[in-house]
């Protein structure tokens, strides 16, 4: 049972670098990192590519968040398919238990955890100000309590698990909200229209530092969001 960890970078090397160091050294089930570079100019993806235990896909221009993850899940081994943010640190248990909560039923299309910076209904109040207080936190908060998890009507793409057979069912992210915003409430929509259910693994935390890729390559989140919007309201006929 293998899950595919996509990770999307842009630049923002000491990010990645964490990230992958967290990932090796608190996932406790079989796992692929395939990671999806959209034209970094850092260093990040020639320090990727020689890396023995992540499989690269260099972009030469930034493709935007969902054409990225389409790409990343294409090339996919796993049965499941999680997507990652490179500003975000894993820790004790994180995905073992996500996978708990997602494979608990078929009628769960997606599972996503708890954090710092995140939707409103998966979000816990908690300041965390260096690694080691973030792995002390999360290592108390993920103790597997299945009467922890919840549904919601909608899933952050910061750290989202489905099957990969529930991907290809949907057909991945949709590419027209480009550079990145409400790509992920567009997917979470089309899983709840195909019957499915999106739980939040209350008994699983994973610490998300927030749009620091939109901050360190001068991207305006704002304009990325409410185009997003625009996008998402001319498809579906209402604001989300």
């Amino acid at each position: 049972m293998l899950t595919s960890i996509i990770l999307l970078t842009l630049n923002n090397l000491a990010c990645t670098v964490r990230c992958i160091q967290n990932i090796r050294k608190y996932t406790n089930v079989p796992y692929e990192i395939i990671a999806v570079d959209n034209g970094s100019t850092d260093g990040t993806a020639s320090w990727l590519a020689v890396q023995p235990d992540v499989r690269l896909i260099a972009n030469p221009v930034n493709r935007g968040f969902a054409a990225g993850c389409n790409q990343g899940a294409e090339a996919a081994a796993g049965e499941f398919i999680l997507l990652l943010n490179n500003d975000t640190v894993v820790s004790s248990r994180w995905l073992s238990q996500l996978l708990a909560a997602l494979r608990e039923s078929e009628q769960v299309g997606a599972a996503g955890p708890k954090s710092n910076r995140v939707l409103p209904m998966q979000h816990v109040a908690v300041t965390l100000h260096s690694e080691e207080e973030i792995h002390r936190f999360s290592d108390a908060f993920n103790r597997s309590a299945p009467s922890k998890w919840s549904e919601v009507s909608c899933l952050s793409g910061f750290c989202i698990l489905v099957r990969r057979k529930t991907w290809k069912q949907l057909g991945g992210m949709d590419e027209s909200y480009r550079i990145g915003g409400m790509e992920d409430v567009d997917f979470s929509y089309r899983l709840l229209k195909a019957g499915l259910s999106l739980r939040v693994a209350g008994d699983t935390f994973v610490y998300h530092e927030g749009s620091s890729s939109f901050t360190a390559n001068a991207i305006d989140i704002w304009e990325a969001a409410a185009e997003g919007r625009r996008i998402f309201l001319r498809k579906w006929g209402f604001n989300p």
